[in-house]
């Protein structure tokens, strides 16, 4: 078990390069990516869908980029609000745990198996409340509870051989 973990200032959205989805045609695991030649600006709201099980291939659009964190509904929601349910999540203490993809569970996993959580402090934000919107700050509480590290972190290695 790692004893220390010092946020990195992430935010959700720095896992959302590679978005692993269930398939509308097959169910199976899909991916999220950016269309080749997709600028970074443009990047949140166009998205091809590829599934390596049944070789679908789509480009979609948003027009309403969803907060990354599903705001509730983590068994429906991609981070562009595409209607796609994430393949990566599995229940935890009457909860749904859930990830992007697997550099999001490692990250998790970092956070979870720590004794010790830093933050470290951002210089670019100009207040205590930019400090605090990292990922790691906006984990629910049952995630980060120290009497339910055990039990999240199987939850993580089920993500993780998903």
């Amino acid at each position: 078990m790692s004893s220390r973990f010092r946020d990195r200032q992430v935010t959700a959205w720095e896992f959302t390069d590679e978005v692993l989805v269930h398939c509308p045609r097959c169910r199976g695991r899909a991916v999220l990516v950016p269309p080749p030649g997709t600028s970074t600006a443009d990047s949140r709201w166009r998205r091809r869908l590829v599934c390596p099980a049944c070789g679908h291939a789509e480009d979609l659009t948003s027009h309403v980029v969803a907060y990354p964190g599903n705001q509730g509904r983590p068994d429906l929601c991609d981070p562009f609000d595409l209607g796609l349910r994430l393949f990566l999540q599995v229940p935890c203490r009457g909860e749904v745990l859930w990830a992007f993809n697997h550099a999001h569970v490692d990250y998790l996993e970092s956070c979870v198996a720590a004794s010790l959580r830093e933050r470290s402090r951002r210089p670019d934000a100009p207040n205590a409340w930019h400090r605090r919107m990292t990922m790691t700050a906006k984990l629910p509480a049952w995630v980060k509870s120290a009497k339910n590290r055990d039990e999240v972190r199987r939850a993580l290695a089920r993500l993780r051989a998903l």
